[in-house]
């Protein structure tokens, strides 16, 4: 990013350039009263799993197969964002043979039309990943969620397979750089 130009959002829920919502799995629309907030960063203040997790965390539950949502609304439109991840593990679990991954998705909006969307799949040993969004085109609203845990060759863990947790994670920090700004 060219840093003068690009914006760090306040994880707070008082930024007036950014508005913050979750879906938590049991909501039937995304509201701010659903964020989670963490010492270590936001996400969807359910609790997924039977295993104990960190409640904040936006996660994937692999007993209803659904996930928690994330949603990111920009006052404008932005070119690309970057998302500082934290307890996004590569190698969280070991099934057989298996190193099991987390992954997650990201789609990336202009008005209610979908414009791009991408898939994230954590390579980070402590569970620091950083994920880079570069849509098509400028999008106004982001959407991160998780999904099952995936091997080394992409296959997705099947249902009830590892019913104890699943891929999850929290946003420790949110850059973006504005359409206008990439103009420059």
């Amino acid at each position: 990013f060219a840093q003068s130009a690009t914006i760090t959002a306040d994880l707070d829920g008082k930024d007036q350039r950014v508005s913050i919502s979750a879906r938590n799995i049991t909501d039937t629309a995304p509201s701010a009263a659903s964020v989670g907030r963490h010492p270590d960063g936001i996400g969807a203040n359910g609790r997924q799993a039977s295993a104990p997790s960190i409640k904040a965390e936006t996660g994937y539950d692999p007993i209803t197969n659904k996930s928690e949502h994330l949603y990111f609304t920009f006052t404008g439109p932005v070119v690309r964002a970057e998302l500082d991840l934290t307890y996004f593990y590569a190698d969280e679990v070991v099934a057989g043979e298996a190193s099991l991954h987390e992954q997650g998705i990201w789609r990336a909006y202009a008005g209610d039309r979908q414009v791009d969307q991408g898939y994230f799949v954590s390579t980070a040993s402590d569970g620091a990943y950083q994920l880079m969004i570069t849509a098509r085109r400028p999008f106004d609203r982001l959407e991160i969620f998780a999904t099952p845990y995936v091997n080394d060759e992409g296959k997705e863990v099947g249902a009830g397979k590892i019913v104890t947790d699943s891929s999850d994670f929290l946003v420790k920090s949110l850059s973006y750089l504005p359409a206008h700004a990439s103009a420059r």
